[in-house]
């Protein structure tokens, strides 16, 4: 273990706040935020660190979770096996403890979704509190919560921008992962250790401070926001068409974090190519998921949420059909495909002032339209 920072006149921060997700719940705008306005967060006294990442703190899943799981996020800093997880973990508690003793902030903020989806056993949740329980400071963990049926659609589109080529199935959508089980996350994450509160928030603009998550937060974190800069919007959304269209061409390229990065500013192009179409599943799709997990759900209700005049997650119908799946036609994909093309071409050619148009062989033309053709 680090030395603590307590100790030889050094002040300890008063509070510690982790916002642990959940996914789609606007974190990524969240963390955006925090990190434009690290500098005028430290005028508060408030730190919102770089040393476990410099927006999202991925760094605290890479030290919390169990050695036998091998997640992207480890792969990436190399710990891979015990030596070399022990190793991260050890470089990851170095960097924080010396950032927090290099500022001694009043605050600290820290901000990490995975943590939510990946953290599911006691001992992750012990082992996040011995890199955090030496500052002596109480904890609140903050979570945001939403209605899994929009969840799962939102999931989707992220999963198919990083490389996913299967189609959306509601029966992956169940109890037994932690993503979906709200019930359990929140037992769960109630079991860390110490002077903690955990504080459940509605992902719902019907609830959230200004109808807006940052605003929310930075109310429940005591933020002065005044002179913040907000960054703009994250994560755009594909429409169905654009969606499908990047769906099967993931099963000719690698995942998004690749080595090689191979799929470059993929997703980017095809989020700028998308229209407003919105990405939805037919009512009796959102039934099926919020009927199981109805239990769950309830739980979380009456403990968090029952001075709501409506129910977060009540099974409604909106009239919807599913966009997802969406059969194409070889002009839509070629449509699609010639859009990026074009799109991919000028920034080239933006890049390099002496850049030549990026030539396409016959033979590739050729291949490609026999590979799309295989999901028509």
């Amino acid at each position: 273990m680090v030395s603590v920072i307590r100790g030889g006149g050094k002040k300890s921060p008063e509070k510690i706040f982790l916002h642990i997700g959940c996914e789609k719940t606007g974190t990524t705008s969240v963390q955006r935020y925090f990190s434009e306005n690290r500098a005028r967060l430290s005028e508060q006294q408030i730190l919102y660190p770089k040393s476990v990442g410099a927006s999202n703190h991925f760094d605290l899943s890479v030290y919390c979770l169990d050695d036998n799981k091998i997640t992207a996020l480890r792969r990436r800093r190399q710990a891979v096996d015990t030596a070399s997880i022990n190793k991260a973990r050890t470089d990851i508690e170095k960097a924080f403890r010396a950032e927090c003793a290099r500022v001694c902030p009043t605050r600290i903020v820290l901000s990490s979704e995975q943590l939510s989806s990946n953290v599911t056993t006691q001992q992750e949740i012990e082992r996040l509190r011995s890199l955090l329980g030496d500052f002596g400071a109480p904890i609140e963990i903050i979570l945001y919560v939403r209605r899994q049926d929009d969840l799962a659609v939102s999931s989707y589109s992220t999963q198919v921008k990083a490389g996913a080529t299967y189609k959306f199935d509601t029966g992956k959508i169940s109890s037994r992962n932690i993503k979906y089980n709200y019930e359990k996350m929140c037992k769960l994450w109630t079991q860390f250790p110490g002077d903690t509160r955990l504080t459940v928030r509605l992902y719902d603009r019907r609830v959230l401070a200004g109808g807006d998550v940052v605003t929310d937060i930075c109310q429940l974190i005591g933020v002065d926001t005044d002179g913040f800069v907000k960054p703009p919007d994250a994560n755009k959304t594909l429409d169905p068409t654009t969606l499908e269209v990047l769906r099967c061409l993931n099963t000719h390229l690698p995942q998004h974090g690749d080595p090689q990065n191979l799929r470059g500013n993929l997703q980017d192009i095809f989020a700028s190519l998308s229209s407003n179409e919105k990405l939805t599943i037919a009512d009796v799709e959102a039934e099926q998921i919020m009927t199981a997990l109805r239990t769950e759900n309830e739980w979380v209700r009456a403990r968090y949420f029952s001075d709501l005049e409506f129910d977060p997650f009540e099974v409604r119908a909106r009239g919807s059909k599913n966009t997802l799946n969406k059969d194409l036609s070889l002009d839509e994909t070629l449509k699609v495909f010639a859009e990026v093309w074009t799109l991919k071409q000028k920034q080239l050619m933006a890049s390099r002032a002496d850049a030549s148009p990026l030539a396409l062989d016959r033979n590739v033309i050729r291949s490609a339209i026999s590979r799309f053709r295989k999901f028509m």
